[in-house]
């Protein structure tokens, strides 16, 4: 039987090159933003996923993500490097959420990502109402954003 190619790159020359591409860290910003949303199992999707399980919604503002893609580049670790940056960021917070009920949504800023704040935190309005009335606590602002700690 002949070698297997693909578009007459033999494959195993063809996997290498592409893997040379993912590890040289020739990607533009925007290339690398676009690597955290859009393919079907992007980072940004994955982490969405994960925190759902957690009944919590997680939103990367556009600044977010760009400076994610230039903290890669700055590093030298092109798309690969991507996980790494992100998870860098999201850590703490999804060892929180577990415990915290009340946490609905976090929003990871252009601030968090170059770590001069914590993700902003919504919280539940009916989970602080039930601590108002159970605890004796007072409510919060649901819809005021809120700094993890």
């Amino acid at each position: 039987p002949g070698q297997v190619t693909f578009n007459n790159i033999p494959v195993n020359q063809y996997n290498k090159t592409i893997k040379e591409e993912l590890d040289s860290g020739k990607f533009t910003k925007e290339d690398l933003v676009r690597i955290l949303v859009e393919p079907k199992n992007a980072l940004v999707r994955q982490y969405q996923a994960l925190l759902k399980m957690d009944n919590v919604e997680l939103e990367f503002c556009e600044e977010a993500l760009e400076a994610i893609a230039d903290k890669a580049i700055e590093r030298n670790i092109g798309a690969r490097g991507l996980r790494a940056v992100t998870e860098g960021i999201l850590m703490p917070i999804m060892y929180e959420i577990p415990s915290d009920p009340t946490i609905e949504k976090v929003i990871i800023t252009r601030d968090c990502v170059l770590g001069n704040t914590q993700p902003e935190l919504i919280y539940r309005a009916e989970q602080t109402e039930k601590l108002n009335t159970d605890g004796g606590e007072e409510t919060m602002d649901s819809t005021a954003p809120k700094s993890a700690s």
